[in-house]
């Protein structure tokens, strides 16, 4: 064998050699014989290429995969944001309507099964269409906002707050005792009448608020709002800045 033999002999096995420690790039080179060497360096560069492609392909595919997870990951993450947005009213960040009411549906069927009574609280603003008129809707935004601040510093951890319209809140409360009523509706009241600073102005609202007490009975959620909306109108027409509470449907506590 000659010497451009030898070395081609060399090259093929220092070639072997890379391909046995996973390198598919070690030089491979023929010559113009054509002769049964060449023919074996031709094979061997064939079988080097096509496990070259594969293992790229298996390359791309764990690319591929982890691309696959990290794109199930964000679609996670925005399915959960989306279930959260859908569920949260975006300016206060308290519950939307839609999704306060499976609320108190889920704690009617808890008093109904023999559980404690509830109480069901809502608000409605005095004097916040004039902040608006005069301020503009950045002002009147600030102020729903504090309004919820105010019933997250005013109710408690297991009570749960709610922007239900405009400007009209509500809240599930626990535990039916009239006097604990009557002093948290105290409190929500002189909270929400704070006066708000918002770009040098002093904002200051009111609210009437109705609570209602849930008992066992047959009443619905729905039902259960609009009987407080009535006891919040009477607080409103009555003057406003007060706490109407409706407690007819009341056990003994």
């Amino acid at each position: 064998m000659d010497i451009g033999s030898d070395l081609r002999v060399e090259q093929l096995l220092s070639a072997m050699t890379a391909l046995a420690e996973g390198r598919f790039d070690a030089p491979l080179a023929t010559s113009e014989a054509g002769d049964d060497l060449d023919r074996v360096v031709l094979g061997f560069r064939q079988l080097r290429d096509a496990l070259a492609f594969r293992e790229s392909g298996m390359r791309q595919t764990e690319q591929l995969s982890v691309l696959l997870q990290e794109v199930n990951s964000q679609l996670s993450a925005s399915r959960q944001q989306l279930a959260r947005l859908a569920d949260q009213d975006p300016l206060t960040d308290l519950a939307n309507r839609r999704a306060f009411l499976a609320h108190p549906e889920r704690r009617i069927a808890v008093s109904r099964g023999g559980g404690e009574p509830f109480a069901l609280l809502y608000l409605d603003l005095d004097g916040f269409k004039p902040i608006n008129d005069k301020h503009g809707h950045r002002a009147g935004d600030a102020v729903l906002q504090g309004v919820a601040l105010a019933l997250r510093e005013s109710l408690r951890g297991v009570d749960v707050p709610a922007r239900v319209g405009g400007d009209e809140f509500a809240a599930v409360l626990e535990g039916a005792r009239a006097g604990s009523l009557e002093s948290l509706g105290a409190r929500v009241l002189a909270r929400v009448a704070r006066p708000l600073v918002f770009e040098g102005a002093e904002l200051s609202v009111g609210a009437s608020v109705g609570i209602v007490v849930h008992n066992g009975g047959d009443e619905d959620a729905d039902a259960l709002l609009e009987r407080a909306d009535q006891a919040m109108y009477a607080a409103k027409t009555a003057g406003g800045g007060r706490a109407e509470l409706d407690l007819v449907r009341s056990r003994s506590a």
